[in-house]
């Protein structure tokens, strides 16, 4: 058994602050806290390319999404650019 030295509930800013990111860019991101990286993580789904973004703070992950919003064939952004959530 592996022991940490947190709980989850020391935890539950990130967790929380991660969820309402994730709600915010849509699923074509899968978004969450890492207790064991300490740091936030994106993963762009679907596609075909694999992307994935880590940041120390959500400020950062945010920022590290806007730039990579894939862009479709037709040369206009899947989604609208983000605005400041």
């Amino acid at each position: 058994m592996i022991t940490v030295a947190w709980t989850v509930e020391d935890d539950e800013y990130y967790y929380r602050t991660a969820v309402e990111l994730q709600r915010f860019v849509g699923s074509q991101w899968l978004v969450f806290w890492g207790p064991g990286s300490r740091a936030f993580w994106a993963f762009l789904r679907g596609g075909d390319r694999s992307l994935m973004l880590s940041a120390p703070d959500l400020d950062q992950l945010y920022t590290s999404i806007q730039w990579h919003i894939p862009i479709d064939r037709r040369g206009g952004a899947v989604q609208p650019p983000l605005s400041r959530w």
